[in-house]
């Protein structure tokens, strides 16, 4: 199982940690702060670092395109402040 390794800023970790549905997602983002795990490696940069398989990076990806266009657009279906934070993301994980 090939993983690949994303850095994200702390912000973005949060928004995640926050928004998320998806259980074995949730746990892995969750993981830096309640277990000291190093699943998420903490940057003195306040970015941090996390490793995921391209199945996990799929179901991610599925998750945030599906908080876009559920909360993300505003009537004209241009993206409001918590889409374009959505879209950011969407960018990073599909690098």
């Amino acid at each position: 199982m090939v993983e690949k390794l994303y850095t994200i800023k702390k912000d973005q970790l949060f928004f995640l940690q926050k928004n998320l549905s998806n259980r074995s997602l949730l746990d892995k983002f969750g993981t830096v702060f309640e277990t000291g795990n190093l699943t998420i490696k903490y940057l003195k940069t306040n970015r941090y670092q996390i490793n995921l398989t391209e199945e996990e990076t799929s179901v991610l990806l599925d998750e945030l395109t599906l908080l876009l266009t559920s909360k993300g657009l505003k009537k004209n279906d241009e993206p409001n402040s918590f889409g374009l934070f959505v879209e950011e993301l969407i960018d990073v994980f599909s690098k």
